[in-house]
């Protein structure tokens, strides 16, 4: 049984983050012009003290919190860490293109603050209510950050694009949570998976309403068919954004995910086991469609928008056997969505330094990188094979991992399925790779004017070392991991 608290300490880190928010707002009216370079910098070494904070606030902590509506666990802790870290890694290679494109710094900054803010009270959140307020805080963040180069259309068509289909998928999840309330009388996970289990027949209201929560949250995490959104609004937004949206979402979004499922779906078990086998049909479309598509894509962020369609189709498909082997799937889950930050990093790093001077978007624009950036080239290949899973960097490892879990929860031909995906996003990571370091550049793009400042040669750098240890080296990382999985086996 988990104690409740009453214990505001334990939301610490919540109550700092904000803090720093509005004073990365104010900061930017107090520096100077010509300085405003430490409005991103204030923002990082907050966040390393906000790291601090977590650690030695609520790491080893397992209490509810407000009447059982939130949880503060070593899953939530965790997920802290990785959001605050993502937090870190974007300010840095956000610098150059912010100092460089946008005039209100602060803005940018703290609502990259604001956005992590949301990621953290999703994945506390105990009840649905206060989940859908979290998730809407990370929403309206994003929305604002993809058009955030207002002078450019296609950020502008971008942010209005996420905004219909985002609202789109909030209406759907706010719909089918009144749906369950209506019959349940609670928003609470462990009040509605109470009432479900004890159900010998599921109530037909509660069904649709489940169907309708779970629809809005498959928009955000962009499966099929709740996927044409992604392609547009990753072009579109600038880079840094891209990386954002790539990364940090994506893994608030599972996480929200496998808490929902764990908390609401498995304790009901007839209706886990009609879901397991639709979630299992939308990976394998999800994979196919996501890699199927990436293969004629000729613009190198739509090309990255599909591949990231594709391993959410991976990511879903260890949701599929969440239950049978909760506890190895839970460290699968949370390894890959490590490993895929990490790697996800050193190509957007590397893409974001390429493309905000330049202007480049296609790939055969990147032709002659290795020669003329080769730390540039090298961050994108090793970013691409770890990507494919090839070995001796994470991708593999995690991949592994991944296949391995879904493969002993009895989905053996979901896991070939994941396989054969690979190895078509092989393909074309190869594309990219060979235009950089096979084809000749054009008299058009010249890559000579790129400057690799310290910020964003650091990100690439960690990003690199990072992909390559936690490939050869994993077992740190996956001990800490496995105190996650352990709270979830029986």
């Amino acid at each position: 049984m988990i104690p409740e608290s009453s214990n505001l300490l334990l939301l610490m880190p919540e109550f700092v983050l904000a803090g720093l928010a509005l004073v990365v707002f104010a900061s930017d009216l107090i520096i100077p012009e010509g300085k405003k370079e430490w409005v991103g910098r204030l923002a990082v070494m907050g966040l390393i003290g906000l790291l601090c904070v977590t650690i030695f606030s609520v790491m080893g902590v397992n209490e509810y919190v407000y009447n059982d509506f939130l949880l503060v666990d070593h899953y939530s802790f965790v997920f802290k860490i990785i959001f605050i870290t993502v937090g870190i890694l974007t300010i840095l290679i956000s610098e150059e293109f912010v100092k460089e494109n946008l005039t209100s710094q602060g803005e940018y900054y703290g609502l990259l603050l604001l956005a992590i803010l949301g990621m953290n009270m999703l994945i506390q959140s105990q009840e649905f209510l206060t989940a859908y307020i979290s998730l809407e805080l990370l929403s309206f963040c994003l929305y604002v950050l993809v058009g955030y180069s207002k002078f450019n259309p296609k950020s502008n068509e971008a942010a209005i694009k996420y905004i219909i289909f985002g609202t789109f998928s909030s209406a759907i999840f706010l719909y089918g949570l009144s749906m369950v309330y209506s019959i349940v009388g609670s928003t609470q996970y462990s009040d509605i998976s109470g009432t479900l289990a004890a159900s010998n027949a599921m109530d037909p209201v509660a069904i649709l309403g489940i169907a309708l929560i779970m629809i809005g949250i498959g928009f955000k995490i962009g499966i099929v068919p709740f996927h044409a959104w992604i392609p547009d609004v990753y072009e579109g937004a600038p880079t840094p954004v891209t990386a954002y949206l790539a990364i940090g979402a994506k893994i608030a979004a599972f996480a929200f995910l496998a808490r929902v499922v764990i908390g609401v779906m498995l304790p009901a078990e007839e209706l886990w086991e009609n879901w397991q086998m639709i979630l299992a049909i939308s990976a394998v479309a999800t994979m196919l469609v996501g890699n199927g598509i990436a293969i004629v894509q000729t613009k190198v962020k739509r090309m990255l928008a599909y591949s990231s369609i594709g391993h959410s189709g991976v990511l879903l498909s260890a949701v599929v056997v969440m239950g049978s082997t909760n506890g190895i799937v839970i460290e699968s889950l949370g390894y890959y969505l490590i490993g895929y930050a990490v790697t996800s990093f050193a190509v957007f790093s590397a893409i974001t330094a390429v493309t905000y001077r330049n202007g480049v978007e296609l790939i055969k624009d990147f032709a002659g990188l290795s020669d003329q950036k080769p730390l540039l080239a090298a961050s994108i290949a090793i970013g691409l094979f770890s990507l494919a899973g090839l070995p001796l960097f994470v991708g593999f490892t995690i991949k592994f991992y991944l296949f391995s879990s879904i493969a002993i929860g009895g989905y053996l031909w979901l896991a070939g399925i994941a396989v054969f995906a690979s190895l078509i996003s092989l393909y074309y990571y190869l594309i990219m790779i060979k235009s950089m370091y096979v084809d000749t550049a054009s008299s058009e793009v010249i890559h000579n004017n790129i400057i690799v400042k310290w910020p964003m040669k650091t990100v690439i750098l960690v990003s690199i070392i990072a992909t390559i240890v936690l490939g050869i080296y994993p077992e740190p990382l996956v001990n800490q991991i496995n105190e996650i999985s352990n709270l979830f086996t029986p």
